[in-house]
Protein backbone atom coordinates (compact mmCIF):
# COMPACT_ATOMS: atom_id res chain seq x y z
CA UNK A 1 0.00 0.00 0.00
CA UNK A 2 1.61 2.98 -1.38
CA UNK A 3 2.35 6.05 1.35
CA UNK A 4 0.77 9.49 0.10
CA UNK A 5 2.91 11.85 -2.32
CA UNK A 6 3.80 14.85 -0.09
CA UNK A 7 5.13 18.47 -0.93
CA UNK A 8 8.90 19.35 -0.39
CA UNK A 9 10.27 20.66 2.68
CA UNK A 10 8.55 24.17 3.76
CA UNK A 11 9.80 25.84 7.12
CA UNK A 12 7.54 25.77 9.89
CA UNK A 13 6.56 29.68 10.41
CA UNK A 14 3.36 31.26 10.38
CA UNK A 15 4.09 33.43 7.52
CA UNK A 16 5.29 30.39 5.33
CA UNK A 17 2.29 28.79 6.08
CA UNK A 18 0.25 31.14 4.78
CA UNK A 19 1.92 30.99 1.88
CA UNK A 20 1.80 27.63 1.03
CA UNK A 21 -1.21 26.28 2.60
CA UNK A 22 -3.64 28.33 -0.16
CA UNK A 23 -6.86 25.44 0.54
CA UNK A 24 -8.86 25.11 3.55
CA UNK A 25 -9.79 21.69 4.62
CA UNK A 26 -8.51 18.30 5.17
CA UNK A 27 -5.11 17.05 5.23
CA UNK A 28 -1.89 15.56 6.80
CA UNK A 29 1.69 16.76 7.19
CA UNK A 30 5.05 15.45 8.56
CA UNK A 31 7.29 17.72 11.16
CA UNK A 32 11.17 17.36 11.42
CA UNK A 33 13.99 18.77 10.97
CA UNK A 34 14.95 20.03 7.40
CA UNK A 35 16.28 16.98 5.52
CA UNK A 36 17.71 15.52 1.99
CA UNK A 37 15.93 15.74 -1.74
CA UNK A 38 13.54 18.25 0.02
CA UNK A 39 12.52 16.18 2.60
CA UNK A 40 12.41 16.25 6.50
CA UNK A 41 13.67 14.13 9.22
CA UNK A 42 10.01 12.54 10.58
CA UNK A 43 9.65 13.11 13.86
CA UNK A 44 5.75 13.81 14.12
CA UNK A 45 2.78 12.47 12.05
CA UNK A 46 -0.19 14.20 11.79
CA UNK A 47 -3.67 15.41 9.75
CA UNK A 48 -6.16 18.08 9.89
CA UNK A 49 -9.70 16.90 9.20
CA UNK A 50 -11.28 20.71 8.91
CA UNK A 51 -8.38 22.98 8.70
CA UNK A 52 -4.72 21.89 7.44
CA UNK A 53 -3.77 25.69 7.79
CA UNK A 54 -4.80 26.39 11.51
CA UNK A 55 -3.56 22.82 13.13
CA UNK A 56 0.04 23.40 11.52
CA UNK A 57 0.16 26.54 13.08
CA UNK A 58 -0.32 24.88 16.62
CA UNK A 59 3.10 23.31 15.76
CA UNK A 60 4.89 26.22 15.22
CA UNK A 61 7.82 26.72 17.35
CA UNK A 62 7.99 23.21 18.10
CA UNK A 63 9.85 21.76 14.66
CA UNK A 64 11.85 23.96 11.88
CA UNK A 65 10.46 22.28 9.02
CA UNK A 66 7.14 20.34 7.37
CA UNK A 67 5.92 18.58 4.18
CA UNK A 68 1.71 18.17 3.35
CA UNK A 69 -0.32 16.92 0.90
CA UNK A 70 -4.05 18.02 1.14
CA UNK A 71 -6.94 15.38 1.17
CA UNK A 72 -10.41 14.99 -0.50
CA UNK A 73 -12.15 13.95 2.96
CA UNK A 74 -11.44 13.67 6.52
CA UNK A 75 -11.87 9.91 5.76
CA UNK A 76 -8.80 10.04 3.11
CA UNK A 77 -6.91 12.55 5.77
CA UNK A 78 -6.90 9.75 8.63
CA UNK A 79 -5.90 6.92 5.99
CA UNK A 80 -3.22 9.57 5.21
CA UNK A 81 -2.21 9.66 8.49
CA UNK A 82 -2.44 6.22 9.47
CA UNK A 83 -0.56 5.04 6.53
CA UNK A 84 2.64 7.37 7.38
CA UNK A 85 2.15 6.79 10.81
CA UNK A 86 2.78 3.19 10.16
CA UNK A 87 5.14 3.80 7.26
CA UNK A 88 7.70 5.96 9.37
CA UNK A 89 7.35 5.22 13.17
CA UNK A 90 7.51 8.64 14.21
CA UNK A 91 9.55 9.17 17.52
CA UNK A 92 7.30 12.06 18.88
CA UNK A 93 3.45 10.13 18.14
CA UNK A 94 3.29 8.40 21.35
CA UNK A 95 0.08 6.31 19.85
CA UNK A 96 -1.90 5.56 16.97
CA UNK A 97 -3.82 8.26 14.83
CA UNK A 98 -6.88 8.23 16.26
CA UNK A 99 -10.44 8.47 14.65
CA UNK A 100 -13.32 11.17 14.88
CA UNK A 101 -16.01 10.57 17.28
CA UNK A 102 -18.81 8.62 15.74
CA UNK A 103 -17.06 6.83 12.95
CA UNK A 104 -15.95 3.12 12.13
CA UNK A 105 -13.40 3.73 9.90
CA UNK A 106 -10.62 1.10 9.95
CA UNK A 107 -6.77 1.96 9.70
CA UNK A 108 -5.71 0.65 5.84
CA UNK A 109 -2.17 -1.00 7.32
CA UNK A 110 -3.53 -2.71 11.08
CA UNK A 111 -6.50 -3.85 13.31
CA UNK A 112 -6.18 -1.92 15.80
CA UNK A 113 -9.71 -0.91 15.64
CA UNK A 114 -10.94 -4.49 15.08
CA UNK A 115 -9.31 -6.20 17.86
CA UNK A 116 -10.42 -2.78 20.43
CA UNK A 117 -14.17 -3.49 18.26
CA UNK A 118 -13.97 -7.18 19.14
CA UNK A 119 -13.10 -7.36 22.47
CA UNK A 120 -15.19 -4.10 23.97
CA UNK A 121 -18.42 -5.16 21.94
CA UNK A 122 -18.75 -1.17 20.41
CA UNK A 123 -16.18 0.86 18.43
CA UNK A 124 -13.62 3.14 20.58
CA UNK A 125 -14.23 6.69 20.08
CA UNK A 126 -11.95 9.77 21.45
Amino acid sequence: MAIPTLSGSVELNDETIDAVITEGGAGVYILGPNGVNGGVYVRFVGRSDVNLRARLKQHVGMHSHFVYSYADSPLAAFQAECKLYHHYDPSENVAHPVRPRNVDWKCPRCNLFDVQHRFLGEPVSF
